[in-house]
């Protein structure tokens, strides 16, 4: 059997074409692979390997109790697309119906906006913003 580091399978590549060293080469990859798994080891072929249960109705997000204890997380939403002259105190008289925790225009290094906002709210209120205004052109 020859190494493919021996000279001699070195030499005897030479002769070959580019396309027969390739078949050579995904032969041996074929064959060195014949009665072995992912890892080398020829045992446990077929081997059944149990899943983790979750169904939907098992599963955290299905559950109707880990959804209301999440209902009252606090979670942030990136408005994009505002004009220059939004400012904060128009975000919170916007959005003083939705519960909002806090609401903030962002500023480049120089203080010139940037065109987006930052708001936080709960994830309940968070939704119902999003149902509200995805969408909507709002004049400032």
């Amino acid at each position: 059997l020859l190494s493919s580091h021996s000279p001699s399978f070195i030499m005897s590549n030479i002769e070959l074409s580019l396309d027969d060293i390739i078949a050579r080469n995904q032969a041996n990859k074929r064959g060195a692979m014949i009665g072995k798994n992912r890892g080398g080891n020829p045992g446990n072929r077929g081997a059944f390997k149990s899943r983790p249960n979750s169904s939907p109705a098992t599963h955290p997000r299905f559950n109707p109790i880990v959804k209301e204890m999440n209902a009252h997380k606090s979670v942030r939403i990136n408005i994009s697309q505002l004009a220059p002259t939004v400012r904060t105190a128009d975000l919170q008289e916007l959005f003083a119906n939705y519960g909002v925790q806090s609401a903030s225009v962002n500023y480049g290094e120089v203080g010139q906006p940037l065109g987006t906002a930052d708001i936080v709210l709960t994830k309940r209120d968070a939704h119902r913003v999003l149902n509200d205004f995805h969408g909507v052109s709002i004049d400032g």
